[in-house]
């Protein structure tokens, strides 16, 4: 029972069987070369499938004249071909949206390994493979076996020939299906001959060349042992997917990787011994002082980037590291890692050479013992036959030092001294250069030194011969510490240009975090942290996605110095980045510079996820340049925080506007309802009343029921226009109309309209009578007036006085209202101007209103660039004023002359 209970499937196993099975299938066909039946036996089973009910489209086959081949296409539908234009003719390509927009259940494309016409959507035919997979449309395709990117070394060095077309093992890794197409090297070189594969005038050169027996034999072979390492993944995978046997314990591959030519070939064999045990593997890179990014040779960069991108292409996970020496770095992610299997690549050093360098090999069988190393033969990168010497790059700097100890020698020519003082002078010359120009130019300023040293000062003085061993003492002495002091001198200086290259580092965070975190908004921060991150970090291009409401990513903003760019930006990279929440360092960058051009610094472009916890929130691509993977980080994490910040911010004001909203509203409802509610009430009753048959209304109680309902009715209006009149404030529809106006005219207007209101006050006027004509917009000045007269009555007990005035000083004009009220508390004086707020009163106190019209006189006075505002005192009364720049002229100036005298 308990046994049968292990057996069982896991549930993500489960799970991953239900989605294999729901995927569409990718069947592939391989043969050992051109010729072997491929194409054919592909379509041979798509007209059986066709048979079973199966709705097949051939995508694209190529028959390259093969009687057979042509005949076996049948009728099976074929989706014709797209034209494109390149360089002044027209070819045809695979119509990959064709295929799609038809939808069939199975598409057959030709030559795998094609390479499409510029101004196709994908660079290769394996790629428009992907693309309907992702399409949901099973797909059976054909290819040759020197086409699989990790065979390619085994290619060159078996059959001596150079593919330049590859397809990638995790395109093979991906295919539910691999049928190995074979015939014997006999059969296939009669088929040769007798016209089946090539026209017959090219056969002898065929058969000369890539036919011949030893090459068919060896490409026969790779193919075999290929389909049986698929073969083999595949039964491992269904195995552990269906439980029939414990999982085995996980294997590790680790290539090093390294800057040199022969890297590829490393991590083609790491790719493939990986793939055959089913293995991750790790592609580790250790940057030593001597290829950090401001020292190492443009074409070391740019074979580094090279060797990268191929090792992302073989499905490596990239590491890069920063160590002294090589074997430490590798050593400690080894152990770290729990790697089991090492592959390293050493060329044939001279006995000299492994005595004054230590093994990394060696260093690490000392180290790890766990893992199996395997060693790759490389041919040697640099060679005397080859390469002729060239000067250093910094040449000025050796020669300093060289002339710093002749210098010394000529000092002491003139100035006698003893041997001691001569020989701590030159070596002070060694410590100065150290220190100073690094190891190199210490070690020659050592080596001169020496020389000069022996030459001019030990006996026999003009030789290089020494007669006194003592002297052998003293001299070997001399450069040992030379060599030391120098050694440690420069690690110091090495040491302390890493310190100060840390701290220009994290004060560039800081100064980076400092600007993005005091940006408050989601907009105004995506653009800013755009532009600090080119900008701070001296990089050229900057561009920051993040998904929007249905997941999809989205470009949000983009800083770059460059142009067409973007065209190298890989969309599947950012994808994939921000699902798994990993950076990825491509290498696509290299493309846009020119070979020749003068690349200082590593061409890359990283692709970092900008992570909150567990979450990804978004995608940071930027051109990486000389910024290590930890700065990177670092970067990500604050632009992350910054996104964050700024979307928690804009939250919160969202959630304090619709609060602000809700409370509005419940004022709105509250006012309105009550407002509403008490003249209607009225209304009604009054009609209710007049209404009744058997009651007759004396004439004054008649009258006294109409003057009820009029005034709730002019009650009511008011109420509903200064709602419109609100609504229109806010929405930007009131234009100021400018006339010349008489104020007496407009203090005339505001008070009839008020005269039910002001009707149990006195009126009082202050209003000077040579005040001259004003320019104002005095429809909307009058509704001021009338919301201020109405606010003053009502505020304000019956039979007291309420003063209207006008004053003009210079250009301004100032109006006030002034009641004898019961005055407004200081800290209410701001708060009466907002929308239906209404001050507090005693409970003796109690007046209706929706707490508009305030907000009204202030909208208005607002749109005419004036100001409002009031003098209070409790138990005194208020006086509300408003002041407006405004043109004004005497009266007499608009009358005819004869008039004016």
């Amino acid at each position: 029972m308990n046994n049968h209970q292990d057996n069982r499937p896991k549930p993500e196993n489960l799970l991953a069987r239900i989605e294999e099975a729901s995927r569409p299938k990718l069947r592939v066909y391989i043969g050992a070369a051109p010729g072997v039946g491929k194409t054919y036996q592909m379509l041979e089973d798509a007209h059986q499938l066709r048979k079973q009910g199966y709705d097949i489209v051939i995508g694209l086959v190529e028959t390259f004249g093969r009687v057979d081949t042509e005949a076996q296409v049948g009728d099976l539908e074929v989706i014709s071909r797209k034209q494109i234009p390149y360089r002044g003719v027209t070819l045809a390509e695979m119509d990959l949206e064709a295929i799609i927009k038809r939808k069939p259940q199975v598409c057959l494309v030709d030559e795998l390994a094609h390479t499409n016409i510029p101004g196709s959507k994908n660079k290769k035919r394996y790629e428009d493979v992907l693309d309907l997979l992702d399409a949901g449309i099973n797909v059976m395709t054909a290819v040759n076996i020197q086409h699989l990117e990790t065979l390619n070394d085994a290619v060159i060095k078996s059959a001596g020939i150079k593919v330049r077309e590859t397809v990638p093992d995790a395109f093979f890794a991906r295919a539910d299906e691999i049928i190995n197409v074979d015939i014997s090297v006999d059969e296939l070189q009669k088929r040769l001959k007798q016209g089946k594969v090539y026209r017959p005038e090219k056969v002898d050169q065929a058969l000369n060349n890539f036919f011949q027996v030893s090459n068919l034999s060896t490409l026969r072979e790779l193919a075999l042992r290929t389909v049986a390492e698929q073969v083999s993944v595949k039964a491992a995978q269904y195995r552990e997917r269906e439980g029939l046997e414990p999982a085995s314990i996980p294997e590790k591959v680790m290539v090093c990787m390294s800057s040199s030519t022969t890297a590829p070939k490393m991590l083609r064999t790491g790719a493939r011994i990986a793939g055959r045990i089913g293995a991750r593997w790790y592609a580790v890179y250790i940057e030593t002082p001597k290829e950090d990014t401001n020292r190492i040779r443009t074409e070391d960069a740019r074979q580094l980037v090279n060797n990268i991108a191929l090792a992302e292409q073989l499905g490596a996970t990239i590491v890069k590291l920063k160590s002294e020496l090589p074997a430490d770095g590798l050593i400690n992610f080894a152990k770290r890692e729990g790697i089991t299997h090492v592959i390293f690549g050493q060329s044939a050093r001279s006995r000299l050479e492994r005595f004054l360098k230590d093994s990394v090999i060696d260093r690490f069988l000392d180290e790890v013992k766990e893992a199996a190393v395997q060693v790759i033969p490389t041919p040697e990168q640099r060679s005397g036959k080859n390469k002729t010497w060239q000067l250093p790059k910094n040449w000025w700097i050796y020669l300093t030092s060289i002339a710093g100890e002749i210098a010394v020698v000529i000092l002491f020519k003139f100035f006698p001294a003893n041997n001691t003082t001569i020989a701590l002078s030159l070596l002070l010359v060694v410590q100065v250069a150290a220190s100073l120009q690094g190891l190199g130019p210490s070690i020659v300023a050592a080596v001169v030194g020496m020389i000069c040293f022996n030459f001019f000062f030990l006996p026999p003085v003009g030789t290089l011969t020494i007669s006194d061993p003592q002297n052998w003492v003293a001299l070997s002495a001399f450069i040992i510490t030379a060599i030391i002091s120098s050694h440690f001198s420069a690690r110091a200086k090495s040491r302390a240009e890493d310190a100060e290259k840390r701290r220009e580092d994290v004060w560039r965070l800081h100064e980076f975090g400092r600007i993005i975190i005091a940006t408050p908004d989601l907009e105004s921060a995506i653009a800013t942290i755009s532009r600090q991150v080119v900008e701070i970090f001296k990089l050229e291009y900057c561009c920051i996605f993040t998904p929007d409401k249905d997941e999809n990513l989205q470009k949000v903003a983009l800083v770059t110095e460059l142009a067409n760019i973007d065209s190298l930006i890989k969309e599947e990279i950012i994808l994939d980045v921000f699902q798994l929440g990993e950076i990825k360092i491509a290498s696509n960058y290299n493309d846009y510079y020119p070979t020749n051009n003068n690349v200082t610094q590593t061409a890359e472009i990283a692709y970092v996820p900008l992570r909150m916890g567990i979450k990804c929130i978004g995608v940071m691509v930027v051109t990486s340049g000389s910024l290590e993977r930890t700065l990177l980080e670092a970067i990500a994490g604050l632009v992350a925080l910054a996104l964050e910040r700024a979307r928690f911010l804009q939250e919160v004001s969202y959630t304090e506007t619709l609060r602000q909203s809700d409370k509005l509203k419940s004022a709105l409802l509250a006012s309105v309802s009550h407002n509403l509610r008490t003249p209607l009430t009225a209304i009604q009753t009054c009609i209710d009343s007049l209404l009744q048959k058997n009651v007759s209304w004396d004439k004054d109680t008649f009258n006294e029921l109409l003057t009820i309902i009029s005034e709730e009715t002019h009650r009511l209006s008011q109420v509903v226009s200064n709602l419109l009149e609100m609504a229109r404030i806010e929405a930007g529809e009131l234009k100021v109309n400018k006339t010349w106006t008489v104020l007496s005219e407009l203090f005339t207007n505001a008070l009839q309209r008020c005269n039910i209101a002001l009707r149990d006050h006195k009126i009082e006027i202050d209003l000077s009578e040579d005040l001259p004509l004003v320019k104002i917009d005095s429809i909307l000045l009058e509704e001021v007036l009338v919301n201020l007269l109405e606010n003053a009555a009502k505020y304000s007990p019956k039979q007291t006085k309420i003063t209207l005035a006008a004053q003009l000083k210079n250009n301004e004009l100032i109006i006030s209202v002034q009641d004898q009220g019961c005055g407004i508390a200081p800290k209410e004086q701001e708060k009466i101007f907002n929308k239906f707020y209404r001050a507090q009163f005693d409970e003796k106190t109690s007046v209706s209103g929706l707490g508009m019209g305030l907000a009204i006189a202030r909208g208005i006075i607002e749109i005419h660039q004036g100001k409002i505002w009031v003098e209070s005192q409790l138990s005194k009364g208020s006086k509300f004023f408003f002041s407006l720049s405004v043109e004004y002229k005497d009266v007499a100036s608009l009358l005819p002359q004869g008039e004016q005298a």
